[in-house]
């Protein structure tokens, strides 16, 4: 599945919440819009208060920082009030997506065939229904919001460095051709690091939960010794892909930050250069004049921080993806995956079931061109008893399952009064009823490990 699929997939639950990702979107931006403010206050701060020649009084200085730094104040409480209420909204918002999200895989496990279990571990489903689900829970509401908020404060702060400065924000976006390039070469590459771990570790949980769920039978043969070190390999593997894939996380972002502040130490040297240039000559002193003064180089500064600070968010951002992407696919792999035993579209209606079984010309195998049974052709009359002996795997158990429609005949058909099960309207539409058939292969099941 590729990569945009998947988003979009991903993105068709926020749908039936339109009303709350709206608002949850517009806190963000007015989030975005509070968090501009201090940094433009803190050129009046230093031009208009703290210079101490600028022509003013003292009290007039005190004054107006005060209003400035009262401004600061509320500022800072209404963008964390905001940041309050949208985290308690999305909180919301993120755990009923998870549930949507367990309820249909779960949902759609329970419309599969008994063959798509027999080559699935347990705990790889179990690991698909919790953890998966719980991993595009997280990108849904967390990782795309911060990634998009980042991505329109980065262009927001943007303009406003151009806007006071082009030249200078020019040279910020000097090493920007290496981190693109740098960024290019190494996103694929962890992406299948990512997804090899994420596979790595639900084996592992796969391997845990059979060994565990099946403790009697290990206790029974002995195989205690084998099975902690069947999972002993399993960890093994899952700490070399971990070790592999954090080895490029650690190393990737740090030279990827060093090179972006490269464009930082260009904008000290150049900025307090033009910084000392007009304190030479005096212009400094005159804030009204149109000059880079000290207080708009501070303010020019404390944007370019928070201008870096998105591209270290969205890395995280890219770490969520990452494995995100990974669990979609699995997640995805079941919901798109169609059960081999398939109704009809025009079920026979039987008046009352009388309970005579048919086995007509049956071949049957697990594996397609591998048959447990062949050709097998028998009738049981209502109120008969018969008894099914042989060896081990001879088909006893499959008849059973046959009978039950856990899987599907490759050749030949079941029938009961005469009517092919797949197309009796009782059985499709009270399937619950069939808990009956279902008792009664598991009571044949103990007589044949009691018989051989």
């Amino acid at each position: 599945m590729s990569k945009s699929k998947a988003i979009r997939r991903m993105l068709a639950y926020l749908r039936p919440h339109r009303k709350v990702v709206l608002w949850i979107w517009a806190m963000m931006v007015a989030g975005l819009v509070f968090s501009l403010v201090p940094p433009y206050l803190t050129q009046s701060l230093t031009d208009h208060v703290l210079n101490p020649v600028f022509p003013r009084s003292v009290d007039e200085r005190l004054r107006l920082m005060g209003w400035l730094v009262l401004t600061l104040l509320g500022v800072q409480f209404f963008g964390q009030a905001l940041g309050i209420w949208r985290g308690r909204m999305a909180v919301r918002l993120g755990q009923q997506l998870s549930h949507e999200l367990r309820d249909d895989v779960f949902r759609h496990l329970q419309s599969l065939s008994l063959r798509y279990f027999d080559k699935r571990p347990a705990g790889t489903l179990i690991a698909r229904v919790t953890n998966d689900t719980q991993a595009l829970e997280a990108v849904l509401v967390e990782s795309i919001q911060i990634f998009f908020s980042n991505i329109l404060l980065f262009i927001g702060i943007g303009i406003v460095l151009l806007w006071m400065n082009w030249k200078l924000t020019l040279l910020v976006f000097i090493p920007a051709p290496i981190v693109l390039l740098l960024s290019k070469y190494s996103w694929d590459r962890m992406m299948n690091v990512w997804r090899r771990a994420w596979h790595l570790h639900n084996r592992l949980t796969a391997t845990a939960s059979d060994s565990l769920s099946g403790v009697r039978v290990v206790r029974a043969f002995a195989k205690e010794d084998r099975e902690v070190e069947r999972l002993g390999k399993s960890s093994r593997d899952v700490y070399a892909a971990n070790v592999e894939a954090e080895h490029m996380w650690v190393t990737f972002f740090p030279v990827l930050f060093f090179i972006m502040s490269i464009g930082n130490l260009i904008i000290w040297h150049v900025g307090g250069y033009q910084v000392i240039q007009e304190s030479t000559v005096g212009a400094q002193l005159l804030p009204n004049r149109d000059a880079f003064t000290l207080g708009q180089f501070f303010t020019f500064l404390g944007y370019l921080t928070q201008f870096y600070g998105p591209l270290q968010f969205m890395s995280r951002v890219a770490d969520f993806l990452l494995g995100s992407l990974a669990a979609a696919e699995r997640v995805f792999e079941v919901l798109d995956t169609q059960s081999d035993v398939t109704d009809t579209s025009k079920p026979v209606a039987l008046p009352r079931i009388e309970g005579r079984f048919e086995f007509k010309n049956v071949t049957f195998g697990y594996e397609p061109h591998k048959p447990v049974i062949k050709e097998v052709t028998f009738s049981v009359s209502p109120g008969e008893m018969i008894g099914l002996a042989g060896q081990s795997g001879a088909g006893k158990s499959t008849t059973i399952n046959l009978i039950c429609r856990f899987y599907e005949v490759q050749e030949g058909e079941v029938a009961i009064d005469g009517v092919n099960i797949k197309e009796h309207e009782e059985l499709i539409e009270k399937k619950g009823e069939f808990h009956r058939l279902v008792q009664m292969q598991q009571e044949i099941n103990k007589i044949i490990e009691v018989t051989g």
